[in-house]
């Protein structure tokens, strides 16, 4: 199996009104994929980067989107990427893809009850089926968004091999998957592996890092365009930024793991 380098970015939500900070507006959406574009960027599928990247023909500068959490909002999000020709993975949890529940977990539980409830709609099967069918990958976040570091084995057993179990039996495969919080223990990512997935993503490179089921990626936000954005897409910046730039006073924990290298424990969210 190849090492993972080349260049993987992770989104969550896309609106142009919610005020969560990993929320991203479709202009600025179009901006940064402008700029990929224009750069030569070809664009994969996770899935299907590794597969390429394993045959010896993955283009010099080729990267994957992927969403994480399972937004509704990934449908607006694929309008744009339609546009640019370009795929994507989207991470859901399946918890909420099956029972049409809001998203509800530490860190976005806030906004339950408000304005801004809507925003929290889950993608269901028939998106996900409708996504397939076009191209894109689905890809687990577990079945509860949980903090896997706390979780004793059973429980560690149902979120990351229950989720994909639910993903094929409903869209028949499921290779990848994306540690919720950024949060990757050796268990489990042993568990990854067990479960029969061919590769796992957090944020930030993790402790414990295994290559495969550790892969790296550079999270876009709403403020990532002009110069900060063109250093984030700098291997070399960037990885000078993460051993460097400390978080900011104040500033949401989730926002601050796309530049530390660390994982989000969920109390800090609260």
């Amino acid at each position: 199996m190849a090492t993972i380098s080349p260049l993987v970015i992770c989104y969550h939500s896309v609106s142009s009104v919610w005020p969560n900070p990993t929320a991203v507006s479709p202009d600025v959406v179009a901006k940064q994929l402008s700029l990929l574009r224009a750069r030569g960027y070809v664009g994969f599928t996770l899935r299907d980067m590794i597969a390429n990247l394993d045959a010896g023909t993955l283009p010099g500068r080729a990267f994957a989107i992927t969403f994480d959490d399972g937004y509704a909002s990934t449908m607006r999000a694929k309008l744009i990427l339609d546009a640019f020709n370009y795929p994507a993975t989207v991470f859901v949890v399946t918890g909420f893809v099956d029972s049409g529940r809001l998203l509800r977990w530490p860190g976005i539980e806030q906004w339950h009850g408000g304005e801004y409830a809507d925003e929290l709609q889950s993608l269901r099967w028939e998106d996900l089926e409708a996504l397939t069918a076009s191209g894109w990958e689905i890809g687990s976040h577990t079945r509860t968004h949980a903090f896997l570091p706390r979780l004793a084995r059973d429980d560690l057993e149902n979120e990351i091999g229950g989720s994909r179990e639910d993903l094929i039996r409903r869209l028949g495969r499921c290779d990848s998957f994306a540690y919720p919080y950024g949060a990757m223990t050796s268990e489990a990512a042993q568990l990854v592996s067990a479960s029969g997935y061919s590769a796992a993503c957090v944020v930030t490179p993790a402790s414990g890092a295994t290559g495969i089921y550790s892969i790296t990626r550079v999270g876009l936000y709403g403020r990532d365009t002009g110069l900060r954005l063109r250093a984030k897409l700098s291997s070399r910046l960037y990885a000078l930024a993460l051993r460097r730039r400390p978080a900011r006073h104040g500033e949401p924990a989730e926002l601050s793991a796309s530049i530390e290298p660390m994982a989000v424990d969920p109390d800090r969210l609260t």
